[in-house]
């Protein structure tokens, strides 16, 4: 007596046919899960969201991170790559993508204006200046007014001086002023006056000062003068006073007071005091500058973008070295402002070196407004910032694709033959010094820990390390071709895709083919691996693929090995990594996977099972969770029976004819544990509870 029963339930191996297939595996299963060994039908999927763009959306992405799941679906009609950065303290969720035109970002406060999301979006790097037509001009930097206060004049500039106290500074252009010279004492020797002042009087033999303020008349005269020391000269007068002057004595004369060397005292930034040696009665008139002095010092300026996030382009050197005396303003006029394109650039940034060659360091002189066109450069050399950070830096190229996160702040991206790796932290700068070659047209991109996994139309390669110019660059020689771009998945720390035999891996435990237990080449290509599109549920690969005359999809567990077909097409999807969900898109609509309360029903269909001589079975049972379900017998291939089963007993199968191959297809929305067919009741009690 015989009797074909299966209470494991495992899912399809398609390169075994389907005589030699243990009963565990199905010739088909569609919609279904191995859970504990039973068949589990997977859930139906739930209405999330609907997409405002018109055309098939073929890549999708959940924006918002403290928003609801219904929210911010960023979608496009062509094959896009998204990735979020890893910017320090990015409270704007600032997102990057290729696949749309040029590599492109958008960030919160312009991603979400309107249906079409992402609403706005921008060039992704900060592109040079074009500097050319800058020109620089050297002057003393100018002084508003110099304000007399007995022996010290108040000093205001034109622009911030940056001085310290205590610094020396050479003023010049005043006119010469009078001057108050104090007077000791005048005494007399007949007709010769000698004069005492108090401090040195600077004067020469036959110069002429008014003196005032003696009481006798005689000696407040306007004399050619003899000068016997610092502090004395005499003259004539013209007969002999009656007494040695008395009275508030005083000379003044025409003299270049406020011009010359002197050490400062700042008050703030736009002034500062200088102590005079005489007091002069007025204050400075002229036109009135300053400079530092010593010897001439040379610089060369460049000049950089700022975007509205702060991120730093590379800079443009301005053509010609500017050679100067310390403390001149340098003038500079012609600079850019916005360049063209769709740029958020907020500032420009001027930097200078001080040695007059373009390999000196290049220091922070000053943030520029974007729309001005000139600046006046009155930074001293001790003010200077921090030495630019941002050499070697370059704009993505136009057409690189691809575009991936993996750790440590750095994206990558695909150009021609080329894989680029962004400066960590900045995905802004692509160096050239961070890209590398291949023989084998690249393909897509996948990560694991700190290594890139380059996938090509031949050997896939392997980039390795923490510093994106210093990675090794290692072959898998073993490996597979990718297929399809939109067939790579990140999972189970390592990278899944479609090659022209199955399911190919790298991870940490080197190259594997997941499928190739279940699958050869020749089953493969059932499944169109160029067209499919991959995508991480849980520890599964669920896949989408598209024949010309069938668009359905299946899931591969990789912890099981199990396969599993889906009767549904998606033609985008997206892993959202906050909630562990996978979103499929389906038509206009956004559906969670695996969400509804519902199931779907699930197809199963058992091997072939075979008798040695043509028998005739009798009866059966299915042990479930639910019913109704619906089981067909199949007979020499004929279907030969469809039963409703209600429950788990026993019923009768079509008598009248014999046959020595058997199969047994379930429709179902419930689990099933098990069930069985027989030539007679007692053999299928013994089989199944």
């Amino acid at each position: 007596m015989t009797t074909f029963s299966v209470g494991i339930f495992n899912g399809m191996a398609p390169s075994v046919s389907a005589r030699l297939l243990d009963p565990k595996f199905g010739q088909y299963v569609v919609n279904a899960l191995n859970t504990n060994g039973e068949l589990t039908p997977i859930k139906g999927m739930l209405q999330i969201a609907t997409l405002a763009k018109p055309g098939v959306k073929k890549t999708i992405y959940r924006f918002g991170k403290d928003r609801a799941e219904s929210e911010y679906w960023f979608h496009w009609t062509t094959d896009v790559n998204v990735a979020r950065g890893s910017i320090n303290d990015d409270t704007t969720e600032r997102t990057y993508f290729t696949g749309d035109g040029v590599p492109k970002y958008t960030f919160a406060a312009v991603a979400t204006g309107s249906a079409l999301l992402p609403t706005v979006s921008y060039t992704l790097g900060i592109p040079k200046p074009d500097v050319d037509g800058v020109e620089f001009s050297v002057a003393n930097r100018a002084i508003t007014s110099i304000v007399v206060n007995d022996l010290q004049g108040t000093v205001t500039t034109d622009e911030p001086h940056n001085l310290n106290t205590n610094s020396d500074v050479i003023i010049s252009g005043a006119n010469n002023v009078l001057v108050r010279i104090e007077i000791e004492s005048i005494t007399k020797n007949g007709t010769t006056v000698t004069v005492t002042t108090i401090q040195n009087h600077t004067l020469k033999t036959g110069n002429t000062p008014t003196i005032y303020g003696a009481t006798d008349p005689l000696y407040n005269i306007n004399p050619a003068i003899t000068v016997t020391s610092s502090k004395q000269f005499t003259y004539t007068v013209a007969s002999e006073p009656a007494a040695n002057a008395s009275g508030d004595l005083y000379l003044t004369i025409a003299l270049d007071a406020f011009n010359g060397k002197k050490t400062i005292t700042v008050i703030d930034d736009t002034s500062f005091t200088v102590p005079l040696t005489f007091e002069p009665l007025a204050n400075a008139t002229g036109t009135l500058v300053y400079n530092l002095g010593g010897l001439d010092e040379s610089r060369v300026y460049a000049l950089t973008y700022v975007g509205a996030g702060g991120e730093e382009g590379a800079p443009s050197i301005i053509d010609g070295i500017v050679t100067m005396t310390p403390g001149k303003a340098v003038t500079i006029t012609g600079l850019p402002t916005a360049p063209a394109g769709a740029f958020n650039i907020a500032k420009k940034r001027l930097y200078r070196s001080q040695d007059g060659t373009s390999g000196a360091a290049l220091q922070f002189v000053a943030d520029i407004t974007l729309a001005a066109t000139t600046f006046v450069d009155t930074v001293l050399g001790t003010r200077l910032g921090e030495t630019i950070p941002t050499l070697g830096y370059e704009m993505p190229p136009e057409n690189m694709f691809g575009l991936i996160e993996f750790g440590n702040g750095m994206l990558a991206g695909i150009s021609t033959n080329q894989v680029l790796i962004c400066v960590p932290y900045q995905p802004h700068a692509w160096p050239v010094a961070s890209r590398y070659s291949f023989n084998n047209e690249p393909i897509a991109l996948g990560a694991f820990g700190q290594s890139i996994v380059v996938l090509t139309n031949g050997m896939p390669s392997v980039l390795s390390g923490s510093s994106p110019d210093a990675m090794s660059q290692d072959l898998v020689t073993i490996g597979q071709p990718c297929l399809s771009a939109k067939s790579v998945v990140n999972i189970l720390n390592g990278v899944m895709w479609a090659s022209d035999e199955g399911l190919a891996f790298i991870g940490n435990s080197g190259f594997d083919l997941k499928t190739a237990q279940r699958f050869t080449a020749k089953e493969w290509k059932n499944y169109a691996p160029n067209t499919i599109r991959g995508y991480r549920w849980e520890n599964r690969y669920v896949g989408f693929y598209d024949t010309g005359t069938k668009q359905a999809g299946f899931f591969f567990d990789l912890l099981t090995g199990d396969f599993y077909e889906l009767d549904f097409y998606a033609t985008a999807g997206y892993t959202d990594p906050r909630n562990g969900n996978l979103y499929l898109a389906v038509g206009n609509n956004v559906l969670r996977f695996n969400g509804s309360a519902t199931n779907l029903i699930t197809k199963w269909r058992s091997k072939k099972f075979t008798s040695t001589k043509p028998i005739n079975m009798a009866v059966g049972k299915v042990v479930a969770d639910g019913y109704p379900l619906t089981l067909k017998l199949y007979a020499n291939s004929v279907l030969k029976y469809t039963k409703t089963v209600n429950n788990s007993l026993v019923f009768s199968l079509p008598a009248g004819y014999k046959a020595d191959e058997y199969e047994v297809e379930l429709e179902t929305q419930y689990a099933v544990r098990g069930f069985a067919i027989a030539e007679t009741v007692r053999e299928l009690a013994e089989v199944i509870e």
